[in-house]
Formats: structure tokens, sequence, C-alpha cells
């Protein structure tokens, strides 16, 4: 599929989910192991929650000529693409990092194109064109420093956004 994108995630209060995860509910278990095994992946989906809306790059694609260019966002989970037409519907389309098998660069005097290989689609790669030659490269370093660190279970959860992009722009160029 060709398309060209940006990922876009929206924010919202990291303290208001603290409040509503730290309420207790009525009814109680009466066993310890699940209220710890609760408090848990209540932890966790904070922690995926909150790294999700780390938003590390965000960049518009698309023709020059097009009216309305694509967009697309990259955070430590995933890569989001919002494709837009001007009379036809708007295709929205996340691809988790930990489904990403590889990432290629094209690149010519002006734009370049990014494909990204998904592990069930082999052979039909997203593809991204008419990125400006700048982002493609920078997005081409965040996501293959995004991969390989998916691949060594790197948690992100306690770095601010920053500090994550510093750290995985640097993977990504070694890679």
């Amino acid at each position: 599929m060709e398309s060209s994108g940006k990922i876009s995630f929206q924010n919202s209060s990291p303290q208001k989910k603290a409040d509503i995860l730290s309420k207790k509910p009525k009814h109680t278990s009466t066993t310890q192991p699940n209220n710890q095994k609760q408090n848990s992946d209540e932890q966790r989906l904070t922690d995926l929650t909150d790294i999700s809306e780390k938003i590390l790059f965000k960049f518009k694609s698309g023709h020059p000529l097009d009216l309305i260019p694509d967009q697309v966002t990259i955070d430590p989970t995933k890569i989001g693409i919002i494709s837009n037409t001007i009379f036809g519907p708007t295709e929205y389309h996340s691809i988790p990092i930990s489904i990403i098998t590889d990432i290629t660069l094209d690149t010519g005097a002006l734009f370049s194109t990014l494909k990204i290989y998904q592990r069930e689609f082999k052979d039909s790669p997203n593809i991204i064109s008419y990125i400006e030659k700048k982002d493609a490269l920078y997005a081409s370093r965040l996501l293959e420093g995004l991969v390989l660190a998916q691949t060594k279970n790197i948690d992100f959860s306690g770095l601010p956004t920053e500090e994550i992009r510093k750290e995985v722009e640097k993977l990504g160029e070694i890679h």
C-alpha cells in the first residue's frame, strides 16, 4: 500500500490516570495474590499508556502539490500513519514497533521514501513517500533504534521524552 502520513496521539494527564487507578473498588478480592496481580496489571497498563503518549517525532509527507499531506507520528510503541484524500475517506493505520522487521530508506535529491516491513506482511511493506530528506533520515534512525530496543526488551517507561529520543537515535545510528 503506497501511503504517506503522520502519527499523532492525544495526551492526557498522568495525574488523572493515577487518581483513577488508585481508587479502590467497592468489592475487594479475598486473596492477596489476586490484588497484587491486579495492581501489577494496572501499573503495566499505566506505564504503557504513559509511554505511548511520548511523541518522539511527527512529520508530514505527500506530493508537493497535495493540498492535504499525510501525517506520521512515531512514539516508543508504534508508528501511526494518517492518509488523507480530498474527497475520499481518511485512513488511519497504526504499526506496533514489535512487529516491524525491517526499515528501508530510498533517498532522492529532495524527497525520500520510507518502507516499513512487518512480520505478517513481508512482501508488502507500508510505503511512506515524498518525505523531506532530513525528516526521512531522522525517522529511519528513530525506527531502527526502537526496533532494536524492542528486541532487547528495553523499558522506556521511566524516562523523559527527550532522553528516549536521544538514546533511540543513538541506537538507530549504530544499527
